[in-house]
């Protein structure tokens, strides 16, 4: 059910900026992890890992391991099939990801073998003393030799039997290492480029990057009685009970998932992790088995895809754009994880938020030997946005257009035709456009400095569009307990984002009752109902919708049971400060507590509620009239920039971003979001970048890896939070966890032309890069 804005009454817990649920334990330090649980007799996990990119391995020997003292278990790959019986290769989309290394390893950092001892440094000690030996391969270390004819195969066989292949039609192409292929076409291309007054070409890149979450992957595992538990750092608790279950041949009822706390998870603890090793572990072993990466390991778990786009535009002289192509490679590295989602809901907008009639893009997700790559906030659109956005300033230099007028008259309106075949729906990125014009003074901006000022300033613009998960469910439950507090049972992850904040305010609105007497309910799967995962901006939208039908449901039951109480008709009651009022005699009325008391003394009652989207992604070319994505995420931002010609450094002076809440449940929330997402941003365009050398990683730690400091932070950022009212979001409102991340680079990358007449097009933007850009300026 949803419910529109506007609708809730003067004094509601709607757009309150109420302090966040999570915030006084993660203060305090009393907040719970999944590296914090500790179980009777628990042992402790720790993997060595390849030292090679690719190599076949020819023996493994762990008997010194095996002496070392506390150490309970040593095991390889061939010992978890022969011992424990189970599947060892598992994978979202592709079954293509072994626990340990079978017979080959393909990344440097895959695991190759683990050990379970009684203490940390048991398990440490003995990773030293198992002696591998390998035979080299030679390994394909970038998606373009990767598709070179004769290319080394990262994998021989590609076996498409992941969880998402009953919503989606992947297209792995025997034979070669691309994993998945699609290619939407719209109109004539030719034609478009053959009409054209002006053509311009480019290639951007962006390298593959870390999530950097505060907290690392941690699990513990525990096989009792039959049952597996799970406590784990995961955003998609029911994803890890599906996928668990068949390798350990488990019913879905046999595999209970707790999760308490996430430290950040930005797309990277949305898949099985460490989960089907503990696992595997604590099964063979009898006892409960804990797993916690290392800094360093975090590196080599996942990443986000490096990308090359080529694009390809024809515009008219009055600056209609009138053809795009575009070639997409993403880097998915050894195994596929969610790469082939990530290249096609991303591939989707490789052309950018722009009604153009003449489309081609070819989109092509290539295995490598190199650090896996999944999902990271955004999913995808920042690398492609980084693309097409750099190119319209381009376009706009060579015609003499103002960069902000040329995306205002080419900018998708409201109801416009996608390259899907949907029309848009609820889509005010052109409004936006205005408002981040009018806030940041665009039309009256200072312009650069003269030619040999050490100091020159300029301003950039950016616009996306990303779209959400689909088709995906989501069901809630509210507990309503005899003492008459209400309980939000809902497996939405609080990874950081304030979700738990949000939901107790969408169910406390619901129900008119004051947000104190809300709870949420510890996420256990054994308690809460099914949810797809706390992924792509869905859980304000979808699992928002499911608390707000739950509490429908309960509403209800209040009614009928308070009619009984009263002796009134229903449809003459009305739920007013947590009780049943008569609509004539208010006067007369019973109490949430009153009625469970009466009508469920010891169960309380209990509403339910669902939400689903569908969409049928089955072939890119057949859309027509489907949905992509329930709603669109949309913004646009202004980026001022003052570049010092003398060392290279770009500062970023003020930032204004504006982006469609729909509703802001919680305004403080989302304006923090935003924040939150424009600073990542800001890594990525100017530090962030796991190098390699000959496929080794140079950079996996801190101190060689750069993330963005306060120095970074501009000095002024400033958020328009527009609230368009979603007609099927809850009250009006959609995720807005990802929106603010794809302009960044590319309006940082605009405001530097703008100031000093240097296009970019690799990131990250560094001072290097930008003195030789100015030196061959210089010298052209």
């Amino acid at each position: 059910m949803a419910m529109e804005a506007g609708s809730s009454a003067k004094g509601s817990s709607i757009g309150r900026s109420i302090p966040r649920r999570d915030g006084a334990g993660k203060v305090s330090g009393s907040a719970i992890y999944a590296a914090n649980i500790v179980r009777p007799r628990m042992l402790h996990a720790k993997v060595l890992r390849s030292p090679l990119p690719r190599a076949r391995i020819t023996a493994i020997d762990t008997s010194r391991a095996a002496k070392v003292p506390g150490v309970r278990a040593v095991v390889t790959a061939r010992d978890l099939q022969a011992r424990l019986g189970c599947e060892i290769i598992f994978g979202s989309v592709l079954i293509d990801q072994p626990m340990l290394a079978i017979d080959e390893v393909r990344h440097v950092g895959e695991p190759v073998a683990a050990v379970a001892a009684e203490e940390p440094e048991a398990a440490e000690e003995a990773l030293g003393l198992i002696d591998v030996q390998y035979e080299e391969l030679p390994p394909v270390l970038n998606a373009r030799d990767a598709l070179a004819p004769g290319a080394p195969l990262v994998h021989q066989a590609m076996n498409l039997s992941g969880q998402y292949k009953v919503f989606f039609a992947f297209n792995p192409v025997a034979g070669t290492n691309m994993c998945n292929h699609h290619v939407i076409t719209v109109g004539d291309l030719q034609a478009g480029f053959a009409a054209s007054d002006l053509i311009v070409e480019g290639v951007y890149t962006s390298p593959s990057t870390q999530h950097c979450c505060m907290e690392p992957h941690a699990t513990v595992a525990e096989y009792a009685g039959g049952r597996l538990t799970v406590w784990t750092s995961s955003q998609a608790p029911y994803a890890v009970q599906t996928r668990l279950g068949p390798l350990f041949h488990l019913r879905p009822e046999q595999v209970r998932v707790v999760v308490h706390n996430v430290g950040g998870g930005f797309g990277g603890k949305s898949n099985l992790k460490l989960e089907p090793l503990a696992s595997a572990l604590a099964m063979l072993l009898g006892r409960p088995v804990k797993h916690v990466t290392t800094r360093r390991e975090e590196f080599y778990i996942t990443s986000k895809h490096a990308v090359e786009y080529r694009v390809k535009t024809g515009v008219s002289k009055d600056g209609k754009l009138l053809a795009r192509r575009c070639e997409v490679l993403y880097d998915t590295g050894a195994y596929a994880e969610t790469g082939p989602i990530v290249s096609m809901k991303s591939g989707y907008t490789a052309a950018g938020p722009y009604a153009i009639p003449n489309v081609l893009i070819d989109i092509k997700c290539i295995y490598t030997n190199k650090v896996p790559a999944g999902s990271l906030r955004g999913l995808g659109v920042p690398q492609v946005a980084w693309g097409h956005e750099s190119q319209m300033d381009e376009i706009a230099t060579c015609l003499g257009i103002d960069p902000f007028d040329l995306r205002r008259r080419n900018v998708y309106p409201d109801g416009g035709l996608f390259v899907s075949g949907e029309n848009l729906r609820h889509f005010h990125l052109d409004t936006l456009l205005d408002e981040v014009a009018a806030a940041s003074g665009w039309k009256t901006r200072r312009r650069a400095a003269a030619d040999g000022a050490r100091l020159a300033r300029g301003f950039g613009m950016a616009c996306t569009m990303k779209n959400s998960a689909s088709p995906t469910r989501s069901q809630a439950r509210i507990w309503l307990s005899p003492e008459g507090v209400a309980e939000v049972r809902s497996a939405t992850v609080e990874i950081g984002q304030g979700a738990g904040t949000v939901l107790v305010q969408l169910a406390a609105e619901s129900l008119g009752m004051p947000v104190e007497r809300v709870r949420l309910a510890l996420l256990d799967t054994d308690v809460v109902p099914f949810d797809v995962g706390t992924i792509s901006d869905r859980s304000t939208f979808h699992m928002g919708n499911a608390i707000v039908a739950a509490a429908a449901d309960l509403r209800r039951q209040l009614l009928e049971h308070a009619s009984r109480l009263l002796e009134v008709p229903k449809e003459n009651l009305v739920l007013r400060g947590e009780a049943v009022c008569v609509l004539e005699a208010p006067e007369r009325k019973v109490s949430f507590a009153e009625i469970v008391s009466a009508a469920a003394p010891e169960a309380g009652l209990l509403g339910e509620g669902e939400f689903a989207t569908t969409s049928r992604l089955s072939s890119i070319a057949e859309q027509c009239g489907e949905w992509t994505t329930p709603f669109w995420d949309v913004a646009a931002a202004v980026a001022e920039v003052e570049v010092d010609r003398a060392t290279g450094k770009i500062k970023v002076l003020r930032y204004v971003c504006a982006a469609d809440a729909g509703r802001a449940i919680n305004p403080a929330l989302c304006r923090q979001q935003l924040a939150g997402e424009i600073l990542m941003g800001i890594g990525m365009t100017f530090h962030e970048e796991m190098r390699y050398e000959n496929g080794q990683l140079i950079n996996p730690s801190f101190v060689d890896y750069k993330m963005p400091s306060l120095r970074d932070t501009p000095l002024s950022v400033e958020i328009v939070l527009a609230e368009s009212g979603h007609p099927d979001g809850p009250f009006g409102a959609k995720g807005i966890g990802e929106v603010a991340v794809p302009q960044v680079s590319p309006a940082i990358s605009n405001a530097v032309f703008d100031a000093v007449g240097i296009r970019l097009t690799e990131l990250p933007l560094t001072p290097e890069r930008v003195l030789r850009a100015l030196r061959a300026g210089a010298k052209g």
